[in-house]
């Protein structure tokens, strides 16, 4: 029997990379269930159970009136919504019909069970349903970031409301699944919420942090030299919540047999009981993270960055630098070059999450967690020491929270929603090493998945017969024998910034041209259809050459999120809109809105890429 396998894959390159990568290891045919052919010549998949007895994806009698019937079943459920999230792929029969019977719904596919969906690759030949302009999505397997493929587009374009229709077979196999997915949606809207919300608040100070920190980079280490340097090495990660002001006495204690890495705010709790540690990781960029690092000895210890970290903290910093590339900076990587040997880690809003990928690539198969807390236990917000915000905001922050969430201790603390984020994040980033042993010695705070507990004292006894690691060890051994990026780097960095000015002078004059064509438009419609189309035409062809410029993805779009949130969400509403005069007028009110935004940051990234420059050319990097 033919196998479209090949075929499709090609196609989901095409349109869902990021799903394409993920199943470049799948263990070719040996998980792939068996098909048979029905008498009406459909296909189904045959499910073997513990039992021994077999279950099958759809009826073996009737199929055609069971579609038609579970089609029929859903009518008025999907009348009142603009987009599906289609629960379980199959062999794509449902999603077929879907498509056929409501051309104007924008769809969200996720399956499940990676083995259903490569045995589906190889079975059907999905060519023009992957390729279908209203499937905006396609997520496959049980992980969160496997979920978020189709949550956070159904966030971006439909504002997280949606059908939820879910194929039949799929709730009868494992209904566990189904719910736990049911479950994780609002959370993963939340946690999209958040992360759109942090990113509206900082998109200035994060663009302008990772254009001066271009020339930062260029005279820091990176941090590929430091890949398994430290495999015989414990790390500790300290962050700043109320327990670590239990542990601190031991945590002084366990610095001279671990590397200790200070995660953002908690340099502040260290310093403040005199314990410097041994690097620091920072990754705010905003003005607030500038408190934390006021005192001079701060300025003394290596720290590890990201390029959308505050750029005046790593001009000051006195010791090494040592920059890391994060999966939300397409900037540093654009201007900078990628080298498939260095890293790229995931940002996911929090710090501590950078501080285990980091003490990961260093090679710790041990990381502790203090002061990890993820929650206000005993309604305290911060440690002892911390000071980067006021009184007032902690106090605030703390009366804000209305979530509760299991403690170390068995009862429960009271959470604000992005705290929850966090700690789902950080669940998340411990599931990507299995093979390291990860260690939560918060006495009050927060329970986290994937850990063991166990008391700060007792892992003391453990590490003391450990190596002994002096203060400026890290420094010494590790620091002297990295590498920077080089000359050839520099050359292209300098380059790519050469380009910027006629790239934005050049996207400045086609959208003048597009605001020509859109003041035209209600006249035309009334007076001239055929010329309205015409020039829409002209619109449409301008709008393509703007997004499609890899300048524009760079530099306008992590300007402009919610700006192109609004426009992207109500793009159906101009593709569908049938009516000339309509048509005109959501032309003039959503592209307008976002032609006019985006001809008004042009300025504004002329001004950043004069000062990179400057900073590029004059050494001006701390």
């Amino acid at each position: 029997m033919m196998s479209y396998a090949a075929q499709n894959m090609h196609y989901l390159k095409e349109k869902y990379n990021h799903t394409y990568n993920m199943l470049q290891n799948y263990p070719n045919n040996d998980r792939l269930y068996q098909q048979i052919i029905m008498q009406d010549g459909l296909k189904n998949i045959i499910f073997p159970t513990s039992t021994g007895t077999e279950l099958y994806l759809y009826e073996r009698q009737n199929t055609v009136l069971s579609l038609a019937l579970w089609m029929q079943s859903i009518a008025e459920m999907l009348s009142k919504y603009d987009h599906i999230l289609l629960y379980g792929l199959g062999l794509g029969y449902h999603l077929k019909l879907l498509l056929e019977h409501y051309p104007n719904k924008w769809i969200y596919v996720y399956e499940p069970d990676a083995d259903m969906f490569m045995t589906a690759l190889a079975t059907e030949d999905f060519s023009s349903l992957l390729s279908h302009p209203n499937v905006k999505a396609v997520g496959v397997g049980q992980t969160i970031e496997e979920k978020r493929q189709v949550i956070y587009p159904i966030c971006n374009l439909a504002q997280g409301s949606c059908a939820f229709i879910t194929i039949p077979f799929y709730e009868q196999r494992n209904p566990e699944e189904l719910n736990r997915f049911r479950e994780e949606f609002p959370v993963t809207v939340s946690e999209y919420n958040v992360n759109q919300s942090t990113l509206i608040r900082f998109k200035d100070d994060w663009m302008h942090n990772r254009l001066n920190h271009l020339a930062t980079n260029l005279n820091s280490y990176s941090i590929t030299g430091f890949k398994d340097r430290l495999a015989e090495i414990p790390a500790l990660i300290v962050g700043s919540g109320p327990s670590l002001q239990q542990d601190i006495e031991t945590v002084r204690k366990l610095k001279s047999h671990c590397l200790v890495i200070a995660a953002g705010s908690s340099l502040q709790a260290l310093l403040h009981h005199e314990i410097t540690p041994h690097i620091v990781v920072v990754v705010d960029g905003g003005p607030v993270v500038e408190n934390i690092f006021q005192a001079s000895e701060s300025l003394q210890i290596p720290i590890v960055y990201t390029s959308t970290s505050n750029y005046k903290v790593t001009d000051k910093t006195q010791a090494s630098r040592i920059h890391v590339f994060d999966d939300t900076d397409r900037v540093t990587c654009y201007f900078m070059g990628e080298d498939e040997r260095e890293p790229v880690f995931r940002s996911l809003a929090s710090v501590s999450g950078m501080a285990v990928q980091v003490a990961a690539y260093l090679g710790c198969t041990t990381i502790a967690l203090a002061g990890q807390d993820f929650s206000f236990p005993e309604d305290r917000h911060y440690a002892e020491g911390v000071a980067h915000i006021g009184e007032q905001q902690r106090q605030a922050t703390v009366q804000s929270a209305d979530i509760y969430v299991d403690n170390v201790k068995g009862g429960q603390n009271r959470i604000t929603l992005p705290y929850k984020v966090l700690q789902r994040n950080m669940e998340e980033v411990i599931s990507w090493y299995p093979n390291i042993h990860f260690i939560n010695t918060s006495k009050i705070g927060a329970s986290i998945a994937g850990t063991e507990w166990l008391a700060a004292e007792q892992l003391y006894e453990q590490w003391q017969q450990g190596s002994v690691v002096q203060q400026d060890w890290f420094e010494k051994e590790i620091v002297h024998n990295a590498a920077g990026y080089g000359s050839e780097r520099m050359e292209h960095t300098t380059a790519k910034l050469a380009s910027v000015p006629g790239k934005l002078e050049r996207i400045q004059q086609t959208l003048r041209g597009i605001i020509r064509q859109l003041s035209r438009l209600a006249e035309l419609s009334r007076k001239n259809p055929q010329k309205c189309l015409n020039s829409m035409r002209v619109i449409e062809r301008d709008w393509s050459s703007i997004v499609d410029e890899e300048v524009f993805n760079i530099l306008f779009e992590p300007l402009l999120p919610a700006e192109l949130q609004f426009f992207d969400s109500h793009l159906s509403l101009i593709i569908e809109e049938q009516n000339i005069i309509k048509k005109a007028k959501y032309f003039e009110t959503y592209l307008g809105k976002i032609v006019q935004e985006i001809s008004k940051t042009v300025p504004k990234l002329e001004g950043l890429y004069r000062e990179a420059k400057e900073r590029i050319n004059g050494g001006n990097s701390g």
